[in-house]
């Protein structure tokens, strides 16, 4: 929970700060300008990265993407097993 407080801090507020005190001073900087669209911009993502890794439906989703589907590792099956039962003899069967 105070990843998904804190990201929101860093990348908006930070930089609403600056633009603030920026406009009251009348001061410019094309590098701290830039700096601090790139962060704002970021805001999505980076909320969007934080979801994939504190929510455990996401990560398993997110995880068995990647490796099964993008890295073309096989997804892990169960072996198909039938057990009868007759009498004191008890047979297992793997298909």
């Amino acid at each position: 929970m105070c990843i998904q407080v804190g990201i929101p801090v860093v990348v908006i507020y930070i930089p609403n700060i600056y633009w603030n005190v920026s406009i009251t001073f009348d001061l410019y900087s094309q590098e701290l300008n830039n700096i601090s669209i790139v962060l704002f911009t970021l805001h999505g993502t980076s909320s969007s990265i934080a979801t994939m890794f504190l929510y455990e439906p996401y990560r398993k989703y997110t995880k068995s993407l990647i490796l099964y589907s993008l890295l073309r590792f096989h997804e892990p099956s169960a072996i198909p097993t039938v057990v009868s039962i007759s009498g004191s003899n008890l047979r297992r069967t793997i298909i």
